[in-house]
């Protein structure tokens, strides 16, 4: 559970390091051996989101987030390679230009840039026109799985796909057509896992690291030669970076811009198509399978609604708050759905009881968000930082439920509308989630004292924000708790 802050892979192919530390503790690059092309250090802020790399292959790499956690920008130092993001209160991706109350309705991105999409009855994606060259096309089954596909270039036939799956939605195989030239390929599979891509020319079998989506190796073989052993060398959430082969020479890297497409690819000597875990790349489309749903790179959203409904949030076609910290192998992950990790608890930062609270129904949150979870450690050893989750913790969520009081009180007062409430909520998760990373925010009874003073300050500060931002003075009880907080802390 902690965070990747250094990574160095020396050029003997036996010395394949990479480290995991505390990410409150300054880190360095320690060792810079110019024959050692992978090298990567990763920056993070106090609430755990990554804010800066530096890459030795990739240079320096900025990252600004909003204030509930989605990503705002990518900053490369270069004005055509940096990203901007902005985003209705739904989280769904807006143009510049366009008015901070504009909405999408129904959650379905009708434009994008030069892009325009279109949706069938039950939600899917039917049809993508990128400007007046390219248009594409998209068929699904009974069951809103993609089954064919088909992209226009200037009115002529560029590629198409047609894609097969089990009886457990997992995709078996596929076959695709780009500028003439047809390929079909199967797959096996691990539970959910993909274990082994076959073509008629090469069998490649992946290895990945214990109970993760992330890639260590994977294993070539074609008639009549040898086989082949390349290494994954994969970034802070496990997507790949570049591949070694078993002498340590680099023979595929990448450049991805924020939410996966590829920006640059400089070394592409053999075919590598995994992106984000859990996800593979389709040449004829630019789409990412991912496992359940496909995954466009361009918008960073998938382009069908969750099939587990809305217990995978309020927005049925959003990935994730942002792709540099969250990870979705599945296509549809929730509280229920998320994988259990020996050593630690699956805990609701605004806990399960207040799923009923008015603050929460006027906002539209879904309490098993995974936006709303946090993996907390059952024993200290499990993890250098993060609060101690031992049984259940009534003061914490009486602590949350004063904020949610307040939230709603405050609203109620002024008129909010939906938008406003989401936003007051989501900034509570994100103070309480920064709290239980660092170890500042208790739950169990013998800490219940300093956490809620701890807890008590951090709100006080979010409601002097949103005092300030909506123009509105601070009633006479909201500056006693201001008064005793500061009281507290001295």
């Amino acid at each position: 559970m902690g965070r990747k802050a250094w990574q160095y892979a020396s050029s003997v192919p036996a010395e394949k390091l990479s480290k995991v530390t505390n990410p409150n503790v300054p880190t360095r690059v320690l060792l810079n051996d110019y024959r050692n092309a992978v090298q990567r250090q990763y920056e993070y802020d106090p609430a755990g989101e990554l804010t800066r790399t530096l890459d030795q292959l990739r240079g320096e790499i900025r990252y600004e987030y909003e204030a509930n956690g989605q990503l705002h920008g990518r900053e490369t130092g270069k004005l055509m390679t940096s990203e901007e993001f902005r985003y209705d209160p739904a989280a769904n991706r807006l143009n510049f230009g366009t008015s901070q109350f504009d909405k999408v309705k129904d959650n379905r991105l009708r434009n994008w840039q030069n892009n325009e999409y279109r949706y069938d009855p039950w939600g899917n994606l039917i049809e993508k026109r990128s400007g007046q060259r390219q248009v594409q096309y998209f068929k699904y089954d009974c069951e809103n799985r993609l089954v064919a596909s088909e992209t226009m270039v200037q009115g002529r036939l560029h590629s198409k796909g047609r894609y097969q799956y089990d009886s457990l939605g997992r995709r078996v195989g596929k076959s695709a057509e780009q500028d003439g030239q047809v390929q079909g390929k199967r797959f096996l599979w691990q539970g959910l896992r993909m274990l082994q891509e076959l073509t008629p020319e090469r069998d490649s079998l992946y290895l990945y690291e214990p109970g993760s989506y992330a890639p260590l190796a994977r294993v070539d073989r074609t008639e009549g030669e040898a086989q082949q052993l390349y290494y994954y060398h994969t970034d802070q959430i496990g997507t790949p970076l570049e591949m070694t082969n078993a002498e340590g020479r680099i023979v595929w890297q990448a450049t991805y811009k924020a939410w996966g497409s590829i920006e640059t690819l400089p070394v592409a000597e053999v075919e590598q198509n995994l992106r984000f875990q859990g996800q593979y790349f389709d040449g004829e489309t630019g789409l990412h399978y991912n496992t359940f749903r496909y995954h466009d790179p361009e918008i960073g959203r998938f382009i069908t609604q969750d099939p587990i409904g809305l217990d995978g949030g309020f927005n049925l076609y959003k990935y994730a708050p942002n792709p540099l910290g969250w990870l979705d192998p599945l296509g549809w992950v929730t509280y229920n759905t998320m994988e259990s990790i020996a050593g630690f608890q699956k805990h609701h930062i605004i806990p399960q009881q207040l799923a009923g609270h008015e603050a929460i129904k006027l906002a539209g949150l879904n309490i098993h968000d995974v936006s709303n979870v946090i993996y907390l450690p059952t024993q200290p050893e499990n993890h250098p930082t993060r609060t101690i989750h031992r049984g259940s913790h009534p003061q914490y969520t009486a602590s949350v439920e004063a904020k949610l009081d307040a939230i709603h009180e405050h609203g109620h007062s002024n008129g909010w509308s939906k938008a406003e409430y989401d936003r007051a909520v989501r900034a509570t998760i994100v103070n309480e989630r920064k709290g239980l990373r660092t170890g500042q925010t208790m739950l169990n009874k013998k800490f219940n004292q300093r956490g809620c003073m701890w807890l008590e300050f951090i709100f006080c500060k979010y409601r002097m924000i949103i005092l300030k931002a909506t123009g509105s003075k601070a009633s006479p009880r909201m500056a006693r708790i201001r008064l005793n907080s500061r009281k507290d802390r001295n």
